[in-house]
């Protein structure tokens, strides 16, 4: 479904993941173009079911849609004068022309994505994604008493809102990290992160409780 309704190769040769909007006496799904910074979540959950049993049949399928989703995602990054993604981008413009909201407010999906398909594949692109993209945080959002939100990703003579969102140190700055720690204590075959990025250990490891 999200394939045959969402996913389109956009004219600069990107995978964008749209929309969908369900018109129900047409019984049909009309593609909005626009993907939102909330989407780059998804190469992490495609990794995630390619990785399993029923999801082995299209494993490279699923992989390399991932990964171009993935890409993407780092191209709304790379694009911008900021060097930071929009929280979204309309008509597949990266140049966001035809986007009137251009701020940034501190979103972790592009990082989430970027984590799990460095964890699954291996390639350090996504470490160096998120190197990148961290020292333009450093760069453009650092202020006196912590992070603030973009107003506009195009202009690099920041203005700011006045809001530092809480899932900025709980997932942002987290996968931020863990991309920059390959060979850390926080694996997938280990440890299930829950949608705030807390990592819970598989029952498998779990220590057992001693009466």
């Amino acid at each position: 479904g999200v394939e045959l309704h969402l996913v389109r190769k956009g004219p600069d040769g990107l995978t964008y993941l749209g929309q969908g909007k369900y018109s129900v006496g047409a019984h049909k799904v009309e593609h909005v173009q626009e993907m939102e910074h909330l989407t780059c979540f998804v190469p992490g959950w495609l990794a995630l079911g390619a990785g399993t049993t029923r999801g082995a049949e299209r494993k490279d399928h699923r992989m390399h849609l991932a990964a171009s989703i993935a890409y993407t995602c780092w191209q709304m990054y790379e694009r911008q004068p900021t060097g930071i993604g929009p929280e979204r981008v309309k008509s597949m413009a990266m140049d966001l022309r035809a986007t009137d909201t251009r701020e940034y407010i501190l979103r972790p999906e592009a990082l989430e994505g970027w984590w799990y398909m460095a964890a699954y594949t291996g390639d350090p692109v996504y470490r160096e994604w998120g190197w990148k993209t961290f020292q333009n945080f450093e760069k453009h959002l650092r202020v006196a008493k912590g992070y603030a939100s973009l107003k506009d990703v195009t202009k690099t003579n920041q203005v700011y809102i006045d809001r530092m969102e809480s899932f900025w140190v709980a997932e942002t700055l987290k996968y931020a990290y863990l991309l920059q720690d390959p060979d850390g204590p926080i694996t997938l075959d280990r440890y299930v992160l829950n949608t705030e990025a807390h990592p819970l250990t598989k029952f498998h490891y779990t220590p057992k409780a001693e009466y």
